[in-house]
């Protein structure tokens, strides 16, 4: 629904609205996604097990998925960030190419990242693995503790702070907008 208001609907043809129907079309990726996986399953055998390289596979996509909405979720932060601390520069700080980049950089960092498992990994030691458990067996620990623990925390962290900052402000202009409707 999103994307079809916002391809309809000229105003909302803004750097905000492009994160937001990025992370639409990230979302249904995500979907789709989750039902092939359920689908192809059955082709590998049983369905407690699966092949490590088809386990790397599905594990590297639903993280992948899982970051990159993280990301576009930071991007729309920094824009309601910006708009709200520094409204008169919103419209020369974020562009339209701007937005642009935000949303690259929510895309392909994740994709360079979540290959490493596929060509990195201790599929040889696991032939068969609980396929709820794969990803933890079979991708090294190293791997888990940066980019699955590490950099969603570091962006949670972020945007908490950003939004704590962004309700401090709005507070403020609410108490002044009351000074002078009352004075």
């Amino acid at each position: 629904i999103s994307l079809y208001l916002i391809y309809k609907n000229q105003v909302l043809r803004k750097p905000t609205f492009y994160a937001i129907a990025s992370l639409a079309i990230t979302d249904i990726g995500t979907s789709i996604g989750g039902i092939f996986e359920i689908f192809l399953m059955p082709l590998f055998g049983d369905t407690y097990f699966t092949p490590a390289q088809y386990c790397l596979l599905s594990g590297s996509i639903s993280l992948s998925a899982f970051l990159i909405s993280k990301n576009h979720l930071m991007a729309l932060t920094i824009d309601r960030y910006i708009a709200i601390c520094v409204p008169l520069k919103y419209s020369i700080i974020m562009t339209k190419r701007q937005m642009a980049i935000f949303i690259f950089l929510s895309y392909f960092p994740v994709f360079a990242i979540f290959i490493m498992p596929v060509f990195w990994n201790n599929s040889d030691l696991v032939k068969n693995t609980v396929y709820f458990l794969c990803p933890l067996q079979i991708i090294p620990a190293w791997f888990h503790t940066v980019f699955i623990l590490l950099i969603p925390v570091a962006c949670d962290s972020a945007m908490v702070a950003m939004y704590v900052r962004i309700f401090h402000i709005s507070r403020k202009h609410q108490e002044r907008i009351i000074q002078l409707a009352e004075g």
